[in-house]
């Protein structure tokens, strides 16, 4: 296992002093040179808490250095368990009762693991949603992106460099684990390579994987930046996302059970929308991205959502859609992308009114369903939208953070795709019970409930929870006033599941008692 001392170390450093991101990579760098491109997002009346559900994430554990937690994938079999990834390669287990046990889930490093913070070491985890079924082909299989010497294997994708600034830094593999029993609480198996990417640049990498639901069950996507950060002028790096012969600034969408690949090691599936196109890799679902971080998949409608981390001045969100181009580098988020002056990116001019710019409509680009500019967040953490039942106004929203701030975010999917606007993003306020919202947020998770977790840069893990101001706010304003006793009082006359608040399944004095218990307490 190689380990870049300096990189690690100035890494570390970060993280007890938030300032040294000043020297962070991609738009950290330039937050002083920022325009204010777009509104500041209102805090929202939507109040939460931040329960601490886990520490003991950073510094060793079984001789390895943990760095931080990366990702996690809740056990897909009923059990509660929840994998935790770290940075260092060490697969953590989180029990029901939120206790982390002592002894690694798995080690992943070898020989040929390279893990510096500069290219992320190891990044993303999910489970086959056939996990837990023993008659099916993904019974016991998981997935994990690893980085390796350029020396370990013989990368995919021949010429996948031919459109780079660099030369070959190191290898994104990712790497298919088949358990022999999928309910022990360590892993015992095998591991198999399914591919292996040779990356120009040491960041804008291969960053996430999130599987389909429904028709799209068993159906992995991949996403890959467009190979490194790159100066004002240097542009052949940025010219990947819109090459279609390589792997970089795209999604991609494999069967990684199938075998119908070049190397034979996984499947493309027959409706991937280039297939047709004898210039564009089969594996292509989308491009024109940068460096897209986290994307998952919504569990109710299957729509994919996407972080997308700008250059200097936008940070978007996007729904990915088979085919679609996202604009970069000719645009960042729906704003026009400045090749000699990365902080001058000016609005796409809409003269046609119809809700995105008139340069996105010529060119086919699909804008952002959601942005800000980095006068609110430097690096955009992708997240869900919130599916579970213990903040139920929060039903349907899409929930983000900043990976090199203390911005946690929400907004309504509905009210995207926008042009020069936030797409009515707010942020969370807080109620007055819980943790501080922290700084760094490198991933958000969700359990088999749908509810939301928060991984951070000092080595926590943190639960979404509700607060009892969104309780007792009956009349969703983001305030406890007359009109929520009105409220409460017509929902208790009328004997409806929301004011039995001391959960007695009866409509009475305890349950007046109750409420006004939690609204005197005030928000």
């Amino acid at each position: 296992m190689r380990i870049t001392l300096s990189r690690a170390l100035l890494f570390c450093l970060c993280l007890v002093s938030p300032a040294c991101w000043a020297a962070a990579p991609d738009g950290a760098q330039e937050r002083g040179l920022n325009q204010d491109l777009l509104p500041d997002p209102p805090d929202g009346a939507i109040r939460i808490n931040l329960k601490q559900i886990a520490t003991g994430l950073f510094g060793q554990v079984e001789g390895i250095n943990q760095i931080l937690p990366s990702d996690m994938a809740p056990f897909p079999d009923g059990s509660d368990r929840i994998a935790i990834l770290t940075l260092g390669g060490v697969v953590r287990l989180l029990q029901p009762n939120n206790t982390l046990e002592p002894i690694p889930y798995l080690i992943t490093t070898n020989e040929d693991t390279v893990i510096e913070p500069g290219n992320f070491g190891i990044i993303s985890f999910v489970f086959h949603p056939d996990f837990a079924d023993p008659k099916a082909p993904g019974y016991g299989k998981f997935y994990i992106i690893e980085t390796e010497d350029v020396s370990a294997g013989t990368p995919d994708f021949d010429g996948s460099l031919q459109q780079s600034a660099f030369g070959g830094q190191h290898h994104d593999v990712l790497y298919e684990y088949t358990t022999t029993d999928p309910s022990s609480d360590t892993f015992v198996g095998t591991k198999r390579e399914v591919l292996r990417i040779e990356q120009p640049g040491w960041d804008h990498n291969v960053f996430d994987l999130t599987f389909g639901i429904g028709a799209e069950r068993g159906i992995l996507y991949i996403t890959s930046g467009d190979g490194g950060n790159a100066p004002a002028g240097d542009a052949l790096i940025r010219e990947n996302a819109q090459f279609m012969g390589n792997v970089f600034g795209k999604i991609l969408r494999i069967d990684p059970l199938g075998s119908n690949s070049a190397n034979g090691n996984y499947g493309i599936p027959p409706d991937n929308p280039f297939l047709s196109d004898p210039n564009t890799l089969d594996e292509i679902y989308s491009y024109g991205h940068r460096a897209p971080f986290r994307l998952n998949t919504d569990r109710s409608t299957g729509d994919l959502w996407l972080g997308e981390v700008g250059q200097n001045q936008i940070e978007e969100i996007n729904q990915v859609l088979p085919g679609a181009n996202y604009g970069w580098a000719l645009k960042e988020g729906s704003f026009l992308f400045d090749e000699l002056d990365l902080s001058n990116n000016q609005p796409d001019p809409d003269l046609d009114n119809n809700g995105t710019g008139d340069f996105a409509d010529s060119m086919g680009f699909t804008d952002p369903i959601f942005e800000v500019d980095h006068e609110t967040a430097v690096s955009m953490t992708g997240g869900f939208v919130y599916r579970g039942s213990a903040i139920p106004n929060l039903q349907g929203r899409f929930i983000f953070g900043d990976g090199f701030g203390n911005g946690l975010f929400h907004a309504n999917p509905s009210d995207g795709p926008v042009s020069g606007e936030t797409g009515g993003v707010v942020r969370f306020t807080f109620g007055p019970a819980g943790v501080p919202m922290p700084f760094g947020v490198i991933s958000i998770g969700e359990d088999l409930d749908g509810e939301l977790y928060l991984l951070t840069l000092d080595g926590r893990v943190l639960r979404l929870d509700p607060s009892p101001c969104n309780a007792a706010d009956l009349y969703p304003d983001g305030s406890l006033d007359f009109f929520d006793v009105s409220t409460f009082l017509q929902l208790l006359s009328n004997e409806e599941p929301r004011a039995d608040f001391n959960r007695d399944g009866f409509y009475d004095f305890f349950d007046i008692s109750a409420y006004l218990t939690i609204f005197m307490n005030g928000c």
